[in-house]
This record gives C-alpha cells, sequence and structure tokens, in this order.
C-alpha cells in the first residue's frame, strides 16, 4: 500500500524535522521545505495529499512569499492537496483569509500532536481501517471557539 505524501514547509529546523520523523513513524512518507521556494520546488516534483504549512516563513529573498502563497500556489498546481496552515497567531482574520487562499485548516503552533495525527488521519489515512476525528479548527471557522 503506498503511503501518503505530506509536505512539511517550516523555516524552523527543529519543526521542520520534528514533524518530519513524527510523520514517517505515524506511517506518511514526508518531504521538507524550509521556504516557499523549497516548497514550488517539490510542488513541481511530487504530489502530496496534504501539505503542512508555516504561516511565517522567513522572507525569502527570492520569491518573497509567505505561507498564505505557498497555500495558494498549492490549490492552483495541485488542487487535490489538503493545505493545512499552521500559525502562532489565533487570529480569526488569518482563519478566513486562509480559507480564501485554499486551507483547509489552520493549526495554533506549538501544534498538538495528537490534533494533527487526528486531523491527517480525517484528510489522508495511512492505512484504510484508521479512523477519524481531530480536534483542529476545520474551515470554515466562525468565532473562536477554544475551550
Amino acid at each position: 500500500m503506498m503511503r501518503p505524501r505530506v509536505l512539511v514547509v517550516d523555516d524552523v529546523a527543529g519543526v521542520r524535522d520534528g514533524l518530519r520523523t513524527f510523520l514517517q513513524r505515524k506511517g506518511y512518507e514526508v518531504e521538507t521545505a524550509a521556504d516557499a521556494l523549497g516548497a514550488v520546488r517539490w510542488i513541481k516534483r511530487k504530489s502530496f495529499e496534504c501539505a503542512l504549512v508555516d504561516m511565517d516563513l522567513s522572507p525569502d529573498a527570492e520569491m518573497g512569499m509567505n505561507g498564505l502563497d505557498v497555500v495558494a500556489l498549492l490549490r492552483i498546481h495541485q488542487p487535490g492537496t489538503r493545505a493545512i496552515l499552521i500559525s502562532a497567531s489565533a487570529d480569526t482574520a488569518l482563519t478566513r483569509l486562509a480559507l480564501r487562499r485554499g486551507a483547509v485548516a489552520r493549526l495554533e503552533k506549538p501544534v498538538d500532536l495528537a490534533v494533527l495525527v487526528g486531523l491527517l488521519q480525517h484528510l489522508a489515512p495511512p492505512h484504510e481501517d484508521t479512523p477519524g476525528g481531530n480536534g483542529a479548527e476545520l474551515l470554515p471557522a466562525g468565532p473562536d471557539r477554544r475551550p
């Protein structure tokens, strides 16, 4: 059985590598990119079921793009890829903007790994018998509904 592919885009090496290792252990094939340019290179080479994209990518000298731009490019070039925006901000306006750009969910940093796994199992299960269920903010989202 082919493992679902996930693209992780984050400019912080520890976050990027930690997510890669964690997701590989959960049965996913994972590629990583440190910036928007790296993400674009992967988008052109390989298809992905899901992409985890950090909103606040360090300014990319060549492209000047942030995470929302990467999400928009995924929507154009890989419309079947489910983009999940990761952000340290709880801003509901950001959530609405992410939806318009093509994201299906937004997770706050630090990412709750149990919530991430539940969301990925729902969107791209690594095995056919994997149950869904998650605590992520699926879009469209209304007012902030954190407990």
